[in-house]
């Protein structure tokens, strides 16, 4: 089984949020993709996912954030479990409020979000649909996302967990220890 974890905004795939899953979740990968232009994200995503399909057929998706849009997005596609972190469920509206330039937590590399950039993600909404396991954790004192507005959107599909944290993962072992669950769930249904 491997696990993909994909970043957040403003992030990239060496995140410390993946160095300290990777501590306890060994066949944990992730990859940088395009945080600012949708398609390209897509794009990257979708092949990192059949790239891993080509050696192994059970994937479990793990999001963060903007993160956790795609990993629900992917899930659906391909019928995977995921583990969504504080997702955003709309980011043509969550991400309006970054419009302008942007600097990469990890890199300090300087990107600029356009309205363009935002509404393009516009394309990528999906019904939230059941059949999947699919395990929200969402932070009731989230300072980015409303964390009502994805309980909301999740509660008749999901799996939902309401933790005391703010938006970037405080306490990494808990999210080790929701993945470690899923996967163990995962490979009991196979």
């Amino acid at each position: 089984m491997t696990i993909l974890y994909l970043h957040g905004f403003n992030s990239d795939g060496s995140s410390t949020t993946v160095t300290k899953l990777r501590k306890r979740i060994k066949n944990l990968i992730s990859i940088s993709y395009d945080y600012i232009i949708p398609e390209k994200a897509y794009v990257k995503i979708n092949v990192a996912i059949k790239q891993i399909l080509f050696e192994d057929s059970q994937v479990i998706l793990v999001g963060t954030s903007l993160g956790g849009f795609w990993a629900n997005f992917f899930a659906q596609k391909y019928k995977f479990s995921c583990v969504l972190i504080n997702p955003s469920t709309s980011p043509w509206l969550s991400l309006s409020k970054y419009i302008g330039i942007n600097v990469n937590f990890n890199s300090g590399e300087e990107r600029v979000l356009t309205k363009k950039n935002v509404d393009d993600y516009k394309k990528y909404k999906v019904e939230i649909i059941p059949g999947i396991l699919r395990y929200v954790v969402l932070a009731i004192n989230d300072c980015q996302l409303d964390y009502r507005v994805a309980e909301k959107v999740f509660k008749k599909t999901s799996i939902i967990e309401l933790i005391d944290g703010g938006h970037r993962i405080q306490n990494a072992d808990s999210i080790a220890d929701i993945i470690i669950k899923v996967s163990l769930k995962e490979n009991n249904t196979k």
